[in-house]
Parts: C-alpha cells; structure tokens; sequence
C-alpha cells in the first residue's frame, strides 16, 4: 500500500497561502503608494501653539511630510533673537549644511532639487540654545506656494507635555 507524504500537502498549502499574502500585500502598498497623501505639519518639543507657532528650546523639530515639489522654503520671524542654527533633513538623509538664521523675518530655501512626482518629508530641527531667543515659525512654501496647515503633535507624545513652552 501506497503512503501519502501528508507533511509536502502541508507545504503545498502553506507556501501557497505565503504567495497569496505577498501578492495581496503587494497590490495594497502599491495602491497606496500611489494615492497623494496631503501634505502634514508635525511638531515634536517644546512649542507654544496658538495664533501663531512658537519656540524657543534646542532640538525641537518641525516636520513637513507627504510633499510633492521641487523646492521647499520655511518662513522664521526671528526679530526676538540674535539669528539661530537648525539642521535639515530631507527624506531621511541629513544635510551636510546648517540653516543660520537671520535676526529677522526671512524666508529660507531649504531644498531646491526634489523631483516633484515623488513624496518628500523635510524635517527642521533647532541646534541652537534657548538663551538665542524665540522664534516664530510662519509656515512652509512648496515651489513658491505657501502650505495652509495646522501644526499637529507627533503621535508619540502626550499635549499636556509638549505644549508646555518657556517661549511665552
């Protein structure tokens, strides 16, 4: 009598459904990845939000999300301060240039190269200490258009914790 090898039916099956779930997941990413996303305005430290944006402490970050353009500019009123330093991060990847910053109201580009037909994240972070004073955050421009967003706190953290400012 003939025995069956139960175990390589199992196998059949199991690598069967393994290919099924790749290709599910692979048609869902794909659809995703294809729909725009609106750009998103994140905020992560210690920032005073109301009529307007503000702050004052080292390594808090602004980041713009879900961006399509070729150049991205930031609005910073720093008339309170003697001009501050940030580093920018496009997708991920550090640039090797600071920001310094004015002691006034200025636009700023910080990249001028994306490819439009892709989605960019740009993240500004503030090097400087507090004691350079408070600046205003006025909004990002994509290729000349400025963003109407609302700052939203990244998931991470609690509103009771992070709107807490010495930038009052």
């Amino acid at each position: 009598m003939l025995r069956r090898d139960r175990s390589f039916d199992l196998k059949l099956l199991r690598d069967g459904a393994l290919v099924f779930v790749l290709v599910f997941v692979g048609i869902l990413l794909s659809t995703i990845s294809t729909a725009h996303a609106a750009p998103g305005l994140w905020i992560d430290g210690r920032f005073t939000v109301g009529e307007s944006t503000r702050f004052d402490w080292s390594g808090v970050a602004i980041w713009l999300t879900d961006v399509h353009g070729s150049s991205v500019s930031v609005l910073l009123d720093e008339s309170q301060t003697v001009g501050n330093v940030y580093s920018v991060m496009v997708d991920g990847v550090l640039l090797p240039t600071t920001l310094n910053a004015s002691a006034s109201v200025h636009s700023y580009v910080l990249v001028s190269d994306l490819d439009p037909s892709q989605s960019h994240s740009i993240v500004l972070r503030k090097r400087s200490e507090a004691s350079y004073g408070v600046v205003t955050f006025r909004g990002f421009s994509v290729d000349g258009e400025t963003l109407q967003l609302q700052p939203r706190l990244l998931p991470a953290q609690s509103s009771s914790a992070s709107s807490a400012s010495s930038a009052s």
